[in-house]
């Protein structure tokens, strides 16, 4: 793990990791005194966070695997972006909303956000969804089910010609929940 200095008022964690590496960070990630922390997840490793981590800057996935772990939480970031070549795994216990805060906006941007690795089925809200590039949504195979949400999305951007792929999603469609600033072919 390195750590950038503290800079107008927030500091800079990332974690970092190479291909086939794997880390766990028993340590829970606050805010240093004054300053907000931002973390960022890059390499193509995989990190697990465990934990309640209170830090309220932005998380943000360019590279690898962030897991949150078994009664683990970001439930304080002020928002999650997932790059592309970024995951972000949820795994453990699901629960209702105890993954990820239920009102910060999520950034798709190629990315993935993962609910393969639940043991129990979760059932997560999160704010507004932007979309700006190709990315995916997996599910997992889980018996419960898993339930991911987000808030009214109209006013966050989805360009022309990305798409949000959906994997392992069963159920019906209510397009009621869904709603697209762009013109749907026929």
């Amino acid at each position: 793990m390195l750590q950038s200095a503290p800079s107008g008022g927030s500091q800079l964690t990332t974690l970092s990791g190479g291909s086939g590496e794997t880390y766990s960070l028993a340590s829970t990630l606050a805010n240093n005194g004054a300053n907000t922390t931002n973390v960022l997840k890059t390499g193509d490793g995989k990190w697990t966070v465990t934990g309640t981590n209170n830090y309220t800057g932005t998380t943000t996935i360019s590279g690898g695997t962030l897991d949150v772990g078994n009664a683990a939480t970001l439930s304080q970031t002020s928002a999650v972006a997932v790059n592309s070549g970024g995951t972000l795994l949820l795994s453990g216990a699901g629960g209702t909303n105890s993954k990820l805060s239920t009102t910060e906006p999520v950034t798709l941007s190629g990315g993935k956000i993962d609910l393969s690795a639940m043991t129990s089925s979760l059932d997560q809200h999160v704010g507004a969804l932007t979309l700006s590039n190709s990315s995916v949504i997996d599910f997992g195979t889980l018996a419960g089910g898993n339930t991911f949400r987000f808030a009214d999305s109209s006013g966050a951007t989805w360009a022309t010609g990305q798409s949000l792929n959906v994997w392992n999603w069963t159920g019906r469609f209510r397009p009621s929940l869904l709603r697209l600033d762009h013109p749907r072919p026929d």
